[in-house]
């Protein structure tokens, strides 16, 4: 009985130490310090977006022409500039085949992430959000309905976040969607186990304010929103209420087979099939008829 007890104290204890600093690891470490702009192409510019503390996110803007929109990007977790996705999908390839149908692009790392500075912290991810805003909207002549907003995974609440502080970009498109409220607890039972989740459910803080659901609600701005159909950060009845909120703000939803890896690569030109993965030269059909009507 007093072991018992003993064990129920310590583990309180341990606890009540981790309590402070739960905040849900939805950034990851990924890339490295170097990024090279030569895979990008000759017009590659190396961009440095400086935040309120300081802190400089690095990334790379591909121009279109003439008065091409300019497309943000916000990548997913485990995500670089310097590296591209999960080791599987570059980027070049995105950004040039988006260049080559007339959409410029402006993409960085995170803080914290391959070459940007400063720590790793999902708390910073709004206000950073806000600052990558600003360099796209003057890299667009100050016209809001000339920036795009593209984000996969965790980069689909830093595009909610922007719709929230106010953005009114032309079009948004989100891609394997979270949700601030579930998204450290799902990846904790993923990583951890269902028991290790369970305990530490109750103590894990939102990485990021913004109501992904409220948000699709409210806006006016066009979204597309592509769904995985069997997605352990987003289950089904998350979906439902990301479907629901959709519709009630008129915005296209499409589920898609697959999950939620396969769906973030796919984003990125990498497919996986029965077999391996393979090189999809195109975005998917779905996104790639929707930017045709804001080109």
């Amino acid at each position: 009985m007093m072991a018992a007890k003993r064990n129920t104290l310590g583990l309180n204890c341990v606890f009540l130490v981790l309590l402070p600093a739960c905040v849900a690891p939805v950034v990851q470490e990924a890339g490295t310090d170097h990024l090279d702009l030569g895979k990008f192409g000759p017009e590659a510019e190396r961009v440095e977006v400086q935040t309120y503390d300081q802190v400089s996110l690095q990334g790379v803007f591909l121009p279109g022409a003439g008065k091409a929109p300019v497309m943000l990007h916000f990548l997913p977790s485990e995500g670089s500039v310097t590296s591209g996705i999960q080791g599987f999908a570059g980027l070049a390839e995105t950004l040039t085949g988006l260049q080559g149908q007339g959409t410029a692009s402006l993409i960085c790392d995170y803080r914290g992430v391959g070459a940007s500075g400063g720590e790793r912290d999902p708390r910073c991810l709004e206000s950073d959000a806000w600052f990558l805003w600003q360099e796209a909207l003057q890299r667009a002549g100050g016209d809001p309905a000339r920036v795009l907003l593209r984000g996969v995974s965790i980069g689909t609440l830093a595009v909610a976040s922007l719709l929230h502080q106010g953005a009114n970009p032309g079009a948004a498109v989100m891609i394997a969607p979270v949700r601030s409220e579930t998204i450290g607890r799902h990846g904790v039972h993923l990583r951890h186990g269902s028991v290790v989740g369970f305990l530490l459910s109750p103590f894990l803080r939102r990485p990021v304010e913004v109501d992904l659901v409220a948000t699709l609600e409210r806006s006016r701005v066009p979204i597309l929103i592509l769904a995985a159909e069997k997605d352990p950060y987003l289950p089904a009845e998350e979906l439902d209420l990301v479907q629901t909120a959709a519709e009630r703000g008129g915005h296209r939803l499409k589920v898609v087979p697959g999950d939620h890896s396969s769906l973030v690569l796919r984003a990125y030109g990498f497919e996986i099939s029965s077999y391996a993965g393979k090189l999809a030269p195109d975005l998917l059909p779905e996104e790639a008829t929707f930017w045709q009507d804001f080109r």
